[in-house]
């Protein structure tokens, strides 16, 4: 994420950019307090939920081979 502080002239005011995201601060204070914030929240050490790994490596995408619908439908198809 690129996140840099500009100063809008017109209106004495402080504009936090982050990527596509605008934030407006009265002081570049104001704004550097968030960008510190936002940073710290960043780069902060994040858990994974216990369950996302075993579900990323358990799911299957719809349709394919695995898929207990297709594997139905296929030993049906046998059985005939």
């Amino acid at each position: 994420m690129i996140i840099e502080i500009t100063e809008q002239l017109a209106r004495h005011r402080w504009i936090v950019h982050m990527d596509g995201w605008e934030a407006g601060f009265g002081s570049r204070d104001e704004a550097e307090a968030f960008v510190r914030q936002l940073k710290a929240r960043i780069n902060a050490p994040h858990a994974w939920p216990a369950n996302a790994v075993t579900e990323l490596l358990i799911r299957q995408p719809p349709g394919s081979r695995s898929d207990p619908v297709v594997e139905q439908r296929a030993q049906a198809d046998l059985a005939r």
